[in-house]
């Protein structure tokens, strides 16, 4: 076993020791919604994705999605598919993008019996570790500089805070998450705030 397959089971384990808290049912960094429209088109088969992918947003979501985030002046800039294999081993601790710190995306999650997502308060002064790959600038993350601000089990569509450190633990099924980033007419994230008073009519 390699050293970061040892840590990643290590924060398993400090994961399902971790107290359970009153405070994780706030939905302090997701909420989910009925948005009376469908979330993809008919004919698109999220199964026929098994691995992470970006996608044209046209190509998979519902004509129905894309006009109700146009009438809120809401733009969809891109669309990513994550598939998270069945597994007991944690997938990384991230933030979705670099410097973004205030992030509402709206996503779909689809399979994923059991799965928990986990969001992190970071200690004092610590931003992570930003790390320079062959694509782009990332950020990692040490659980030792990190509390457990909120966890979930989510299923459906909901806004999801993206830009507060985060991931997600799959041990039963496949699961699927559309992730559409949204954008205001300024090319700026809507941030969370501004996330919950769009959608606000839509919450369950």
């Amino acid at each position: 076993m390699d050293c970061k397959s040892a840590a990643r089971k290590a924060l398993l384990v400090r994961l399902q020791s971790s107290p359970p808290n009153d405070k994780y049912l706030m939905q302090q960094h997701y909420r989910i919604l009925d948005l009376n429209v469908p979330f993809l088109k008919k004919d698109f088969d999220i199964t026929n994705i098994t691995k992470t992918s970006k996608v044209n947003p046209e190509e998979i979501l519902s004509c129905g999605l894309i006009e109700l985030a146009n009438a809120n002046e809401i733009y969809i800039t891109n669309c990513i598919v994550l598939f998270y294999k069945a597994s007991n081993v944690p997938s990384i601790i991230h933030i979705d993008d670099h410097n973004e710190f205030d992030q509402a995306n709206l996503n779909l999650v689809i399979g994923g019996a059991s799965s928990k997502v986990f969001w992190y308060n970071c200690l004092d002064g610590y931003e992570g570790d930003i790390k320079q790959s062959p694509f782009a600038i990332k950020r990692d993350y040490d659980f030792s500089k990190l509390t457990i601000a909120e966890e979930a089990t989510i299923s459906g569509t909901c806004l999801f805070q993206g830009g507060v450190p985060h991931n997600v633990i799959n041990p039963i099924e496949d699961r699927w998450c559309i992730s559409v980033k949204l954008r205001t007419v300024n090319k700026e994230c809507i941030t969370w705030h501004s996330a919950l008073e769009i959608f606000n009519s839509y919450f369950l």
